[in-house]
């Protein structure tokens, strides 16, 4: 119900806290006035003094005495005056107001007093100066937050001259800011919704890498990053659906049975929910299947065949003797066909790998080639993505895997670039390699859009382990607010002193007055809501170790094409043998 004395009680209101304004304005101004002007009479006195002697001043006194006694009285009056010997001798007040000396002493002094008067005007100006500045410090420090702990946000431009000036600035630079030296196998993390900037931000790490040379192996959904760095001469592509991958097979980087298991978990992830059962036996099935074949006929189309599409008696048969056998038993047969499904759900991908003469590819031997700088490319269109995507997840494993089992060597340095990384299957070997890949030289930078979704891949616990090993982030706008929740969370809580004030005012002007009272206050120091309204191309640094969360604004850098993106081929599905 509207309140028809509203706008009264609103005029009230606002006339006397505007009243009480003009109140306490004039009581300061009364008084800094009052000080400005005591301190040019104190300053003129005091130039005055200490360029006069005492007893100029002394002559100077009796002049003026004299001069205004001859107007008033008897110009024969005498009057007593100290000569400079110290005598005392009585001299006529006219003769007093006209001497030679005593004119040319006033005129003298006269001049004294005006120099003072600019000099105490300088010295008024500054006071002026630095009275008002100390006022409005004094309310502005009483008006803002005191900082007490916590983290605390800075600018790009500040944190980059602290970085500097301390010796500790990375040549690897996002918008401008270095990272923290030395601090690249901490890892990197970088998320943002759709068009807020992540792939700028990757592109700046990309720049850095490849300035300094090291190594990298880089997975993303579109060829963007193949467009821009890719080298034909020295880098590699994996993507059996692009012209220039070179031949791939599971043997190529299997040779001991933990290997084979490895590959068969990492193209068959295990089950979100329900029994684990059927995918557990799927990778048996998988491991079990391709070891047999690594003795007899290692080919892609001969390891689908057994999982695809021979009966069961013949894939019984074959696999006699191993510990997968007992899993296409015919008495059970249903329960084989179920295995065999979900096998084969996964392992179609590796239908269009490349089947000609072309030298093989080992991902594992590439890593151990550590002596260049050469980039590993894992790609895919968002038409392939979702027929790639176990096939791509299986060689990032392998590749984590290879790393960990390379020598440690402090000075080693091998990039793992995953943007989108919820657009692949889960990772058995990442957590593994954020966790213990420090001493072996790797550097993670892991990219997705959401906190919803990693989750949605890894659960909950295994998301938040996985980002809790990276130790810089990168955060742009979050749209949903699960990770505009989390993302604030991840920067952190600071506890500020905070001004209250207060304005009682009534009928009587006794009654008015303001109360100021300090609080101690924890907020986030980034709301949820400030990271769902940031712009485009703006977010926020958090390095590791003591530093202020850096705002900033990445710039949009073109960079030139050297190569396209994707490079078509027309591949055919195999053409399954049959065994022998």
């Amino acid at each position: 119900m509207t309140n028809k004395n509203a706008p009264l009680r609103d005029f009230t209101r606002g006339g006397q806290t505007l009243l009480h304004f003009f109140r306490m304005g004039s009581q300061v101004f009364k008084r800094f006035f009052a000080l400005v002007v005591l301190g040019w009479v104190l300053s003129v006195l005091g130039f005055y003094y200490l360029k006069t002697t005492a007893y100029e001043r002394y002559a100077v006194v009796k002049w003026v005495v004299a001069r205004t006694a001859v107007d008033w009285m008897d110009p024969q009056n005498t009057l007593a005056f100290r000569l400079s010997n110290g005598r005392e001798a009585s001299v006529s007040i006219e003769r007093l107001a006209r001497h030679p000396r005593l004119l040319a002493l006033v005129r003298q002094h006269q001049g004294v007093l005006l120099t003072a008067c600019w000099v105490g005007l300088l010295l008024t100006a500054l006071l002026f100066s630095g009275v008002l500045w100390l006022i409005i410090q004094t309310g502005r420090g009483l008006r803002h937050e005191k900082h007490l702990r916590g983290g605390q946000l800075t600018t790009s431009q500040r944190l980059t001259t602290e970085l500097r000036v301390t010796g500790q600035a990375s040549d690897v630079r996002i918008a401008g800011v270095p990272l923290l030296k030395g601090a690249e196998t901490s890892h990197l993390l970088i998320t943002g919704s759709p068009g807020s900037g992540k792939s700028l931000a990757i592109r700046d790490v990309l720049d850095g890498i490849r300035q300094r040379g090291d190594r990298a192996i880089i997975y993303a959904t579109t060829g963007e990053f193949v467009e821009h760095y890719y080298r034909g001469d020295c880098d590699t592509i994996l993507n059996p659906l692009d012209a220039r991958c070179p031949a791939w097979n599971v043997w190529n980087d299997c040779h001991a049975p933990t290997d084979y298991d490895q590959v068969a978990q990492s193209l068959i992830p295990d089950a979100r929910s329900g029994d684990p059962f059927w995918t557990k036996a799927a990778q048996i099935l998988f491991s079990m299947t391709a070891q047999r074949l690594a003795t007899q006929n290692p080919s892609t189309a001969a390891l689908l065949n057994y999982l695809l599409t021979v009966d069961l008696a013949t894939l019984q048969q074959f696999l006699h003797g191993t510990e997968a056998a007992p899993l296409v038993e015919k008495d059970a047969e249903k329960m084989s066909l179920s295995i065999r499904a979900t096998a084969a759900a996964y392992a179609r991908s590796l239908k269009f790998l490349r089947q000609d003469d072309a030298p093989p590819f080992s991902i594992r031997r590439w890593v151990e080639s550590d002596d260049d700088d050469r980039w590993l490319f894992m790609t895919s269109r968002a038409d392939q993505k979702a027929a790639l995507r176990p096939l791509i997840t299986s060689w990032l494993d392998i590749a984590a895997a290879a790393i960990l089992a390379q020598a440690p060597d402090p000075k080693r340095r091998l990039w793992v670039v995953i943007d989108e990384l919820p657009s692949l299957n889960r990772l058995p070997s990442l957590s593994a390699l954020l966790a213990m890949g420090r001493k072996h030289g790797a550097c993670g930078v892991l990219g997705f859009q959401s906190y919803a979704q990693l989750c949605d891949i890894y659960g909950r616990h295994a998301a938040e382990e996985i980002t809790g090993l990276c130790s810089t982030w990168v955060l742009y706008r979050a749209n949903e607010p699960v990770t505009a929740a989390w993302c604030s969370k991840a920067l952190g809580t600071v506890e500020n002193l905070e001004a209250n004030e207060g304005l009682s005012y009534g009928a009587n002007e006794i009654r008015d007055g303001v109360n100021l009272s300090m609080t101690r206050q924890t907020r986030p120091l980034v709301m949820p809501s400030e990271m769902q309204a940031l712009p485009d191309r703006h977010g926020y640094l958090r390095l590791p170790g003591d530093f202020p969360i850096a705002r900033f604004e990445i710039p949009y850098r073109p960079r030139p094409v050297i190569a396209p993106g994707y490079a078509p081929v027309t591949t055919q599905a195999l053409t399954l043998e049959t065994p022998a």
